[in-house]
């Protein structure tokens, strides 16, 4: 580790071309420096050290006699990191990996199934075939796969628009990133899905498209989705055999909420008088039909926003890592964190309480910085990310 000034007989106008300067010296002179090689070492330009501290040892004082007479650095405030692969532990077993993908896959088909159910036409005729079949009768309950598999599809293919969005930059920047990982979750088929980076991206800005590429993708898709959604269910004749949702989780979001009163009418998620002043409870007996395209729309709407919460490795706490300096997205991961278990511990609210509980398990350790993290992101990803967070801020708050 060298803090400060190095001697120098060179000038760098940007973190990148010091990083490019320190990989074309050290692939020069491989010979000299075999140790600190791209396949044995991380070298990284970054602004403090906390997160590599009991790192350094004999590496560091071998690295500073090597690199003190080097003519590769400079940015004197900086501090330099030279030392082995400083990326997070990628080694949860592939077996564990695909086995929580498969229960979310499932949970995921239970979710487009479980919001059939909350139509009394269908729960009334699976009652009916359930018992045909324990009197061991024929019994057809194929017309529940029939319907919800259209809810299923359409989440399928917001979640696939979401991962394509984020291979395409993943190529275009040439990062190395592992196959995501689905957290499994009842009320919304899955919360979020897990992508490490096996190797630091170069800076903060391709730190920051990567990540919030996906989300924006999924958001828009989403949005179409439940607008569109909204759409059929207006002109359709019937909602008779239409899934429904309560009317507790429609409430729950600011801009879902005003979508659906300006195209369905303000009247579709007026509480009846009394229901606040009884509980929440009586919100959640209420159920309001909806086309299957505008449930598949709003729960991707819930599950990418999540995503863009400044939490830990996840998406959002990417986009804050790039956007804010690590100490400050630190304090912001931990509020986000406990605000989402306070409103579900004690708001009664369950999509917040498992995706938090979720965070806490699988996403809560600290992201690899980028091998620059000195230089700041421009000025209109800072605006852009500024917008998707006001975005994410009107999708999670409710009404």
């Amino acid at each position: 580790i060298i803090r400060g000034n190095v001697n120098l007989n060179k000038k760098f106008d940007s973190g990148d071309q010091v990083i490019d300067a320190i990989d074309e010296y050290l692939t020069q002179h491989a010979s000299e420096f075999p140790q600190l090689q791209t396949d044995r070492a991380t070298i990284s330009l970054i602004k403090d050290i906390t997160i590599l501290s009991e790192r350094g040892g004999a590496m560091e004082a071998a690295m500073n006699d090597e690199m003190n007479n080097s003519p590769i650095t400079t940015l004197p405030s900086a501090i330099y990191l030279m030392g082995p692969d400083i990326t997070r532990a990628t080694n949860r077993n592939r077996v564990f990996n695909a086995a929580l993908t498969s229960v979310a896959i499932a949970t995921t088909w239970y979710m487009s199934i479980n919001t059939y159910f909350l139509n009394p036409a269908y729960a009334k005729r699976a009652e009916e075939q359930v018992a045909l079949a324990d009197s061991n009768m024929e019994y057809d309950l194929s017309f529940i796969t029939d319907q919800s598999i259209q809810i299923f599809l359409a989440l399928a293919g917001i979640q696939l628009l979401h991962e394509v969005a984020q291979v395409t930059v993943a190529n275009i920047y040439g990062l190395n990133t592992t196959f995501p990982t689905f957290i499994p979750s009842p009320v919304t088929g899955f919360t979020s899905s897990i992508t490490e980076f096996k190797e630091p991206p170069k800076n903060r800005e391709q730190m920051f498209d990567y990540a919030v590429v996906g989300p924006f993708a999924g958001l828009l898709a989403s949005l179409v989705a439940f607008s569109l959604g909204l759409e059929l269910t207006a002109i359709a004749p019937s909602v008779a055999d239409f899934p429904a949702l309560p009317l507790q989780i429609l409430r729950q979001s600011t801009l879902g909420a005003a979508l659906i009163e300006n195209i369905l009418g303000q009247a579709t998620l007026k509480v009846p008088e009394g229901a606040l002043a009884d509980s929440a409870n009586l919100l959640a007996t209420i159920n309001i039909p909806l086309h299957p395209i505008a449930i598949a729309g709003l729960t991707g709407m819930f599950i990418n926003a999540l995503a863009l919460l400044p939490i830990g490795c996840t998406d959002g706490g990417r986009v804050a890592e790039a956007m804010l300096d690590r100490q400050f997205k630190v304090a912001i991961s931990q509020i986000a964190t406990a605000g989402l278990l306070i409103m579900g511990f004690f708001g009664g609210n369950d999509l917040y309480l498992l995706y938090g509980l979720s965070c806490l398990f699988f996403q809560r350790s600290a992201e690899i910085p980028p091998r620059n993290e000195v230089d700041d992101i421009s000025f209109s990803r800072i605006l852009f990310g500024i917008s998707i967070g006001i975005t994410t801020l009107l999708i999670l708050v409710p009404v």
